[in-house]
This record gives C-alpha cells, structure tokens and sequence, in this order.
C-alpha cells in the first residue's frame, strides 16, 4: 500500500517536472524568437541609422551627441539600443565598449565596424573613406565610398573574391600616396613597416 502511494506520487512529480520542462521550454522558444526579430529589425534599420549618424557628424555633432540624437529620432529597436549606449556614457562607460556591447547583442558585426571606423576617424579629424561594396551601411556613412563591386554567388569560398578586390584597391592607393608624397612619404612607409614588423628592422 505504501509502495504504490510512493510509486504514484513519483510519477506524479515526474508529470509535474515534465510539465515545467515543456513551459520552459516554449518560453525559450518564444523569447528566442522575439530577440532574432529585434536583431533583424535592427539590421534592416542599420542603413538609414548610419546616413543619419553620418549626417549629424557633418553638422558638427560629437559621436556622444549623435548616439543620444539617433536614440531619440530613430524606430525601435534601434532607438532603444542607441539610448541604452547613451546612458551607458553618461553613466562613465567607455562609447567604444558600450558600442562592441551593441554590436554583440544585436549580432551585427556591420554596425561595430561602422561605428568603430567613424569613432577613430572623427576623433582624428579625419574624413571617413571607405572600400566596400555599392550602398553598404558602412558606404551611406562614410564621407568618400570606393566601391568595389564583385559578383559573389553560393560558394563557401566566394567572400575572397571581395577581399581581393579591396587589397587590391588598398594597395593601389597606397603606392598612388607613395608615389604622390615623394622620398619623404616612402621614409614614412619604412618607418612604420619596420615598426610593425620586426622583420624589417
């Protein structure tokens, strides 16, 4: 008598911990699909919320200023990421972590080179020139975009085709500054080869 209460209030555990597994199991489901619609939403927002940071720049806004800008002006869920990164600095954080933080989030390793590329350029005052292929996020925000177009298809290995082709215009630019600047530009280049690579020195 005991025994058969025992085994049924067993199973009956074993019923209500399968019960719990399987709720856990569809709230994971759905929470899973509600962060892979905010990340695709937010990379189907990443164009136009670069050409609007890339427009507030050329104003004279600050990259803090734009964050806080973009937060405010922008659709979810991009506005709520930018203004998450805007209380992050003005809580002390580092813009560069709050931004690699995003990027990690959101899964969109376009928004971190994006991001990262104008934060450097701005801060040394430069223009943002980028090689990339026709109307990338990174072409919208950058002030002169080279484009580099090359037919890709399903290939695993067709991505180095595009990595080919922009080496190929890196190296043609820099020989072009090289030839440009003169003996004074190719000490430059020496310096910073020997720098870089010990090989040299």
């Amino acid at each position: 008598m005991v025994g058969g209460f025992f085994l049924g209030a067993l199973s009956s555990f074993g019923r209500g911990v399968g019960f719990a597994f399987a709720m856990l199991a569809c709230v994971i489901a759905v929470l899973a699909v509600k962060v892979a619609r905010r990340r695709s939403a937010f990379s189907d927002q990443l164009n136009s919320t670069l050409q609007m940071m890339a427009g507030a720049l050329r104003t004279g806004y600050s990259l803090p200023q734009v964050i806080s800008l973009v937060g405010q002006e922008a659709e979810a869920p991009t506005s709520e990421e930018f203004n998450r990164m805007a209380v992050e600095m003005r809580l002390g954080r580092d813009l560069a972590d709050a931004i690699r933080d995003t990027s990690g989030r959101m899964k969109n390793a376009d928004f971190l080179w994006a991001a990262g590329a104008i934060e450097i350029a701005r801060e040394a005052r430069a223009r943002v020139i980028a090689v990339t292929a026709t109307k990338s996020p990174l072409a919208e925000a950058a002030d002169v975009a080279l484009n580099v177009d090359v037919a890709e298809d399903s290939d695993i290995f067709s991505p180095v085709k595009s990595r080919l082709g922009h080496m190929a215009v890196l190296d043609i630019l820099a020989v072009a500054v090289a030839v440009r600047g003169g003996e004074e530009m190719l000490s430059r280049l020496a310096r910073a080869r020997r720098a870089i690579d010990p090989r040299f020195a």
